[in-house]
Formats: structure tokens, C-alpha cells, sequence
């Protein structure tokens, strides 16, 4: 099982997020509390932490508990993406994917698709992989459960191929 979220720099989030990876396999995370360039907090999970070690101020990673086997595309990671291929032994789809964690800025020029995202997606198109991806945007759309539509979310709307169930895609609990 999979689980996404947004740390917000928090100690407590990040303590919660340990916990809650009892019943998780894996976690992709965004904005982790982070001390002299690495990730902290998420030591208490049996498991690898992976995100691009070259940048000050990482903010996209993914956490995977131990017994799965993952190969970072460390050329799709820095600090607001990380990306990995993960084997899946089910049986039932497909036998690897590529599992991504963004972090799209508030003031980001590039809106709603950073180069960075869009080589990724284009790269998994190119060689037929499957590729789920999941970001904090900082956008509002009523369509992932927002209170109110803003321009960046009708941006982003219009970007993305939503769910054919109309479930709600974003879940805040506070």
C-alpha cells in the first residue's frame, strides 16, 4: 500500500508518518523536516529513503519499507523530484513501475508541469512504463476536494487525466 504526504517540516508529522508506515509500504513525501542538507525524522522505519543527496534543501522524496526491490532513477531526482523503479511481485500488473514524488512550488514559472516532471512522464511514455507520480501542487480544485478553484488548479485540471470514479484525488486531514 501506498501512502502520500506533505511533512510540512514538521516533527510530529514526521513522527506520525512512522507510525503509519506500520501499515504502509511504501510513502512519498513531500516537504520532509530536514537538517544540514538531509532528510531527518524517518529513522525508525526499516526501510530506504531515497532523494537527491546534492541539493541543500531537499523536497520530494519516497520511503520504501525493506523486501522491496527499487533502483533510484537518480537522474529524476532533485530537490523537488524524486523517482524510482519498483518491482512488484503480485502477480497481477505489471512486473515493475516507476513510482515519482514532486514538489511543485507555490511561485513556480513552470506551472503546472516543470521540465523536470514533464522528461519523467515523457521518458516513461517513450519506453512503455508505467509510471504513478504524486505531488503536492499547492493548487485548489474543487475536483480534488478544495473549498474553491484558483487559477493554478484549473491550470493544473486541465493538465491532468483525473480519476474515472470522480473520487477525490486529495484527502486533508487535520
Amino acid at each position: 500500500m501506498v501512502l502520500q504526504i506533505s511533512l510540512h517540516h514538521s516533527k510530529v508529522a514526521s513522527a506520525a508518518l512512522c507510525v503509519a508506515m506500520k501499515s504502509f509500504d511504501v510513502a512519498l513525501i513531500q516537504v520532509s523536516l530536514t537538517k544540514n542538507g538531509t532528510i531527518s525524522g524517518l529513522k525508525e522505519v526499516d526501510g530506504e529513503l531515497v532523494y537527491s543527496r546534492s541539493n541543500q534543501n531537499p523536497r520530494a522524496s519516497i520511503l520504501i519499507k525493506k523486501g522491496f526491490q527499487i533502483l533510484p532513477l537518480m537522474h529524476h531526482c532533485s530537490m523537488d523530484q524524486t523517482a524510482v523503479i519498483i518491482k512488484t511481485s503480485s502477480g497481477k500488473g505489471p512486473g515493475e513501475m516507476i513510482l515519482g514524488s514532486a514538489y511543485l512550488p507555490y511561485d513556480d514559472v513552470e506551472f503546472p508541469y516543470p521540465g523536470e516532471l514533464e522528461r519523467l512522464v515523457m521518458g516513461c511514455r517513450a519506453e512503455r512504463t508505467h509510471l504513478i507520480t504524486i505531488y503536492d501542487a499547492n493548487s485548489h480544485h474543487t475536483s480534488w476536494g478544495s473549498t474553491n478553484i484558483k487559477n493554478r488548479g484549473e491550470t493544473l485540471f486541465n493538465y491532468i487525466v483525473m480519476n474515472v470514479n470522480s473520487a477525490n484525488t486529495f484527502i486533508n486531514k487535520h
